[in-house]
């Protein structure tokens, strides 16, 4: 069966032929499944995060190939690199990047509406989306006014309403204590138990210890140095 996403020998650098030319990910070759979590482990620097950027399509190589469903994306058209990201990937990043002065619902709203939908399918899936996350009872407050932890689900929340087949995430737990962090990985491992692909990029223990987790591909300078079972 062919994996669900496959690089192939890529490499991302960034300033290309200039003097300042750093080499992010140098020539790895993965690939993840469908249903799979795997996690990126590494330090600082170690590419963990420019590698993720690649697999969701946020980014082209320098060299290599990115396969995403059996298709080459690497060297799509923007506007067709942008169709396959925003209805294969949903994404969590570290810093959340909610609009605060939108409401919650207003928020995880913001992804639909490249696509067109009716009102109703709209509505539909923002609730669909608040409800996974436990959130119904906040759509309408501003995202101001909400914990850290609350502001987190909003995010996974936005992640999953355009109904992704894959969760991107950055670092989840880099602003969690412990006991949030415990709860995260909790409600990630639901969405694993329902089918979503997950993978993600962390340093924490906390995270790549999690019984959730199938696979770990660790990296240094850029480099592929080990892949396991977790």
């Amino acid at each position: 069966m062919n994996p669900l996403i496959r690089t192939e020998e890529v490499c991302k650098t960034y300033h290309p032929r200039k003097a300042d030319a750093t080499q992010a990910v140098a020539g790895i070759t993965m690939q993840v499944a469908s249903g799979e979590a795997v996690v990126l482990k590494g330090p600082s620097g170690s590419g963990k995060t420019s590698l993720l950027s690649l697999v969701g399509c946020m980014t082209r190589p320098t060299s290599g190939r990115v396969i995403v469903t059996g298709e080459e994306v690497s060297r799509l058209p923007e506007r067709f690199l942008t169709l396959v990201r925003r209805r294969t990937f949903g994404f969590v990043f570290q810093q959340y990047h909610l609009i605060p002065e939108l409401s919650v619902r207003d928020n995880v709203m913001l992804p639909l509406y490249p696509e067109r939908l009716s009102a109703n399918e709209m509505g539909r899936r923002v609730a669909a989306a608040l409800a996974e996350v436990e959130l119904t009872g906040l759509a309408r407050r501003r995202v101001t006014e909400l914990s850290g932890g609350e502001q987190q689900r909003v995010a996974i929340a936005r992640a999953l309403v355009n109904e992704p087949r894959v969760l991107i995430a950055d670092e989840p737990t880099a602003h969690l204590d412990s006991r949030l962090s415990t709860v995260l990985l909790e409600r990630f491992a639901a969405l694993k138990q329902a089918g979503l692909t997950l993978v993600i990029a962390t340093h924490d223990p906390q995270v790549y210890t999690h019984p959730l987790v199938d696979r770990i591909i660790e990296l240094h300078d850029g480099r592929l140095c080990k892949e396991g079972g977790a």
